[in-house]
């Protein structure tokens, strides 16, 4: 799950990096960062949450020592703070974009 919507995410931002302008549609990309903040949050949360530890794959006995030890619970962490930082550039530069049309 965290690596395809991490790809899906890279090419979505190339894809609102590439247009000309991307401030042609503002509404789009608020939407596009509340999507990335929110996918961030959610890596940064589940990951030490009891959704987690009750998953269906954390039941499975060969996976559960794997999927609730503090290295991969903190990965997935990261990969969410990851994220949340790309949403943070992505919103200053939108910032800078409505300043500076």
């Amino acid at each position: 799950m965290g690596i395809a919507a991490l790809q899906r995410d890279l090419l979505l931002l190339e894809r609102v990096r590439s247009s000309r302008s991307p401030m042609r549609r503002p509404i789009l990309y608020f939407l596009y960062l509340l999507y990335i903040v929110e996918t961030g949050v959610f890596l940064v949360l589940v990951p030490w949450s009891l959704l987690w530890v009750h998953s269906y794959f954390a039941q499975i006995p060969p996976l559960r020592p794997i999927l609730l030890s503090g290295f991969v619970r903190g990965s997935i962490s990261a990969l969410g703070l990851l994220q949340i930082g790309m949403g943070a550039v992505d919103f200053l530069a939108f910032c800078r974009n409505l300043k500076n049309p």
